[in-house]
């Protein structure tokens, strides 16, 4: 058997490492192990040691990213300890927003080892949304590679990349001209720091650098300039080797401060300030490869309490968009509509893609009927149909149903199918036609009835879309339903002033006046379009599409493929959607998945009566 453990006054290392965290002194009956050398001073708990910097990624502490803009140590990092007596060991730090750039120099192996660890406190202690860290180390991807797992590095301000990095001369000069449009502008508190390890490219590169040190601090930009060099030693005094490592990187002339690796093993470090004068000699801090690899993972799943996930980069309009993946519809399955339908809040109505994202609005809340607009072959069929596609994901058919009315043709029939439409209206039948437009007038009378009792709000969402309305306010000679398309468009024109306060919306793709919301479509390329309200500048998106065949990627299986961090600071890669010829098209694949959804509600309802 096991004898059981003695009782021990000793905390053992993790806690004791635990506490110099938090900030807390040792108490005086819990002496520190061996190892912790002398009782830390005040500073100590305010410059955290690189051991307490792991702690911080791997045990997510409250010291973890505790520094805001505000705070009176931000932007600031530990380089190492000078000692002043046998038990003083006051830390070295320098301030970014004071120094504006930092230069390292020195032997690579021991140079690189002090900027991780520079680059691990600045992630530890400041969050993402306070700082953003760049990587410019073309044909260096091996030594930081590990930076991949920051959450700093994630684009947030529109750049085109998977991450801040510059690992060939490209994406080089890619960060470099994202990095120098901001100069002149304000800083908002939050600052980016970019690590330069090597040349970046040509001429041009080079002289962006050089702006960047010199008017970066004002708009809130920092370098970490490396620069490989021997040691200073009694041999090669710190003044000489400066001057090299000057010669061999100019921009360091403009680094505020530089810090030199000295003697025979390049394990102290003397920083130089603005006037020349060298500070005392301090040991340099300094992380290895699987270090920095270690924190950088522990750090990849962190996030912050209370702040969004950053939004997409902005990018270029795409050239089609299929209206599922606007609506972050991965599976459409009858269950995770039923999940969509009891979430549902007013009547969401995404159009299509955006530069950032989905372009959405509130049907519920829109002041009056919404007209889409084009000319021939512009895709006005298509987007009334993919807003009929949307209108059903956003609500279940006992809370909402959908009135289809076709002008001319019949291009709204694959909806017909949606669980929702309890109507189908072709303008070729006038007596269909006739009997439609009485049907909607008694609706709008018993919603009104209802409404003066004051139950307005218990009658589900009545939304009528009208394809082709043009045909119906001024049809050709000899149309099939001539007769009646008077009184369907007097009726619809009913439904446009009356319907807002009874829970009725209309769409009409055509020209309609007085509409309160209008989509323009251009027709360059098929489904480029304009949102366009009263308050606001025009949003342009395209259109999403719902009569397409299913695309090949959705039937293709996940794949593992080896993370390249080389290639992280590329633009996103855009592949063509291909359609399947012989698939079901998304209309009737969400058609199908709502009336099984729909019919799993009327059974659970009938179970529960």
């Amino acid at each position: 058997s096991v004898p059981p453990p003695r009782a021990s006054g000793r905390r053992g290392i993790a806690d004791w490492a635990r506490g110099r965290l938090a900030g807390a002194p040792p108490a005086a009956d819990e002496p520190s192990p061996a190892a912790a050398g002398p009782r830390e001073e005040p500073a100590q708990a305010r410059w955290p040691d690189l051991a307490a910097v792991l702690l911080m990624a791997l045990d997510s502490g409250p010291r973890l990213w505790e520094r805001g803009a505000d705070h009176p140590d931000a932007f600031t990092a530990r380089l190492g300890t000078a000692q002043q007596a046998p038990d003083v060991l006051p830390p070295v730090t320098v301030a970014l927003a004071e120094a504006g750039s930092l230069g390292l120099v020195g032997p690579r192996d021991r140079l690189t080892g002090v900027a991780r660890s520079v680059l691990a406190q600045l992630a530890a202690l400041h969050p993402p949304s306070v700082l953003d860290l760049v990587a410019l180390a073309p044909g260096r991807a091996g030594d930081w590679s590990w930076l991949g797992w920051l959450p700093h590095l994630r684009p947030t301000r529109g750049q085109d990349c998977g991450l801040l990095f510059g690992f060939d001369a490209r994406q080089a000069a890619a960060r470099l001209r994202e990095l120098t449009r901001r100069l002149g502008g304000r800083t908002d508190g939050r600052r980016t720091v970019v690590l330069v390890d090597g040349d970046p490219g040509g001429a041009e590169a080079r002289a962006a650098l050089a702006r960047l040190a010199t008017e970066g601090r004002g708009a809130g930009i920092h370098l970490i300039v490396l620069t490989e060099a021997p040691p200073a030693t009694a041999a090669s005094p710190l003044t000489e080797t400066l001057a090299a490592a000057v010669a061999t990187t100019p921009v360091l002339r403009d680094c505020g401060t530089v810090g030199v690796l000295t003697g025979p093993v390049a394990t102290a470090l003397r920083l130089v300030g603005p006037g020349g004068a060298p500070g005392p000699t301090a040991g340099a801090d300094a992380v290895s490869p699987a270090w920095a690899e270690r924190f950088g993972r522990a750090l990849a799943p962190r996030r912050e309490d209370g702040v969004q996930a950053p939004a997409p980069p902005s990018t270029a309009l795409p050239e089609s968009c299929r209206l599922l993946d606007a609506l972050e519809l991965a599976r459409v399955t009858p269950g995770v509509l039923r999940e969509r339908w009891a979430r549902r809040r007013g009547l969401p109505l995404v159009l299509g893609a955006g530069t950032e994202g989905p372009v959405a609005l509130d049907l519920a809340e829109a002041p009056g009927p919404l007209a889409v607009e084009g000319g021939a072959k512009s895709g006005r069929t298509e987007l009334v149909s993919a807003l009929a596609a949307s209108l059903a994901t956003g609500a279940g058919p006992g809370d909402l149903s959908l009135l289809l009315v076709e002008g001319a043709g019949e291009g709204l029939r694959p909806c017909a199918e949606l669980p929702h439409v309890t109507s189908y209206l072709g303008a070729t039948d006038p007596v269909r036609m006739r009997a439609f437009t009485q049907a909607l007038r008694e609706e709008l009378k018993r919603r009104a009835a209802v409404a003066e009792e004051g139950g307005a709000g218990t009658l589900p969402w009545l939304v009528v879309l009208v394809d082709d309305f043009d045909a119906l306010t001024a049809p050709a000679l000899g149309a099939p339903g001539r007769p009646a398309a008077g009184s369907v468009v007097r009726v619809l024109d009913a439904v446009a002033r009356e319907g807002h306060g009874l829970g009725v919306r209309l769409i009409v793709a055509g020209a309609l006046p007085g509409a309160a919301i209008r989509v323009a479509l251009t027709g360059h390329p098929a489904g480029r379009a304009e949102l366009r309200r009263a308050a606001g500048g025009p949003v342009p998106f395209q259109a999403g599409r719902v009569t397409a065949r299913i695309p090949r990627t959705s039937t293709l299986r996940p794949t593992v493929t080896r993370l390249d961090w080389a290639r992280a600071g590329d633009p996103p890669a855009r592949r063509p959607v291909r359609e399947l010829g012989n698939g079901p098209t998304d209309v009737a694949l969400l058609a199908s998945a709502a009336t099984r959804a729909a019919q799993g509600d009327r059974a659970a309802t009938a179970t529960l009566v």
